[in-house]
């Protein structure tokens, strides 16, 4: 589907500003927790995309592009890094193929001089 930008991007624009202003109240949120120990004391590291043969990671550190990078069939995939303050890394992954989003958490080892994403 082509994305029609004069009439359809204002649209998503506004779909995501108004997302990110009931964010900032707090309206509906859910805590994130550690998957492996459950503390909410999360820390966001960084976030990216997968799409063809090349991923862009955004972090602490800068951005960061990787490529070649192996496909994962049709669809694109985005995702979020997060550590918590007992340095417990994981990513969530969200994928999507053919009309299907699926979505994984993977407990990861990340190296602890990864500034977060906040601080930048």
């Amino acid at each position: 589907m082509q994305i029609n930008t004069e009439n359809q991007i204002p649209a998503v624009q506004s779909a995501v500003l108004n997302a990110l202003m009931d964010a900032a109240h707090e309206c509906g949120q859910l805590r994130i927790t550690c998957p492996q120990c459950g503390s909410a004391d999360v820390h966001l590291i960084g976030q990216g995309d997968h799409q063809g043969n090349q991923v862009y990671i955004r972090a602490g550190d800068g951005t960061h592009v990787i490529r070649p990078m192996p496909s994962l069939g049709k669809g694109s995939a985005v995702f979020t890094i997060y550590r918590c303050e007992t340095d417990h890394g994981w990513v969530v992954v969200q994928r999507f193929d053919r009309g299907s989003t699926y979505r994984s958490i993977q407990c990861v080892d990340l190296p602890y001089n990864i500034p977060e994403l906040w601080r930048a």
